[in-house]
């Protein structure tokens, strides 16, 4: 379970950090036109949260169950986050 543990939480650093630098790598981006308090809660939580999940990643714990299938979950969804904006907000080319 280390094994599995740790490829999800990398999966998870892998799409949260994309996800943070689709969000704050263009200057175009809708985010920049939040408020303060808006545009540096979301871009502190995502950088923390990726931080998170790569020292979790590197420190290999022994997880339980409920830690797997939550960060089993997460990586899905950061996976389909960043999915997502590639193709409506990138590619798409819409801001």
């Amino acid at each position: 379970m280390k094994i599995a543990f740790f490829i999800v939480n990398m999966i998870v650093t892998l799409g949260t950090g994309t996800f943070l630098l689709m969000l704050y790598g263009r200057g175009g981006s809708v985010v920049h036109k939040w408020s303060f308090i808006g545009h540096w809660s979301l871009k502190l939580g995502l950088a923390m949260f990726t931080s998170g999940a790569l020292l979790t990643a590197l420190s290999f714990p022994e997880p339980n169950i409920i830690q797997l299938t939550r960060a089993t979950g997460l990586a899905l969804i950061f996976s389909w986050a960043v999915a997502f904006h590639y193709k409506y907000f990138i590619r798409g080319g819409k801001n």
